[in-house]
């Protein structure tokens, strides 16, 4: 199964590009694409492509933002009309989590700007679904 990337407002897009790839490998998803957005706009449509041909996207960044940028508020807002089948946190370390929400067959995995989060959030509790979704779709 394949899994894009879209980098929002991210600095550190090559190691987490690589930890994300390395934290996957186990589970048989292949990454085929990365995008990057910066503003809000951007990052919807970059989830709109995504979405529409395959089934997982990753959004790294913009987390830590106290403002109308953080990715968490623009996704929740955009969700707020849609009937989503799951919406769950995903706990990082030291309070840097991620979140998951799965509408149909599509999932969007929202994680931080960070190699050591990212990889402790995808081998967490994050692994075990992700194998099950792999295998249900």
């Amino acid at each position: 199964m394949d899994y894009k990337i879209v980098f929002y407002s991210a600095q550190k897009t090559s190691l987490c590009e690589r930890t994300l790839k390395k934290s996957l490998s186990a589970i048989r998803l292949n990454h085929s694409g990365s995008a990057f957005a910066i503003k809000n706009d951007s990052l919807g449509k970059q989830l709109t492509e995504i979405l529409n041909s395959c089934d997982i996207a990753f959004v790294i960044g913009g987390l830590g933002f106290g403002d109308s940028r953080n990715t968490a508020k623009i996704i929740s807002n955009a969700a707020a009309d849609c009937d989503c089948d799951l919406v769950k946190k995903l706990r990082g370390i030291d309070g840097h989590d991620g979140y998951m929400l799965k509408s149909g067959d599509k999932l969007m995995i929202l994680l931080p700007d960070d190699p050591e989060q990212i990889e402790a959030i995808v081998k967490g509790e994050l692994s075990g679904y992700l194998r099950y979704f792999a295998k249900g779709n």
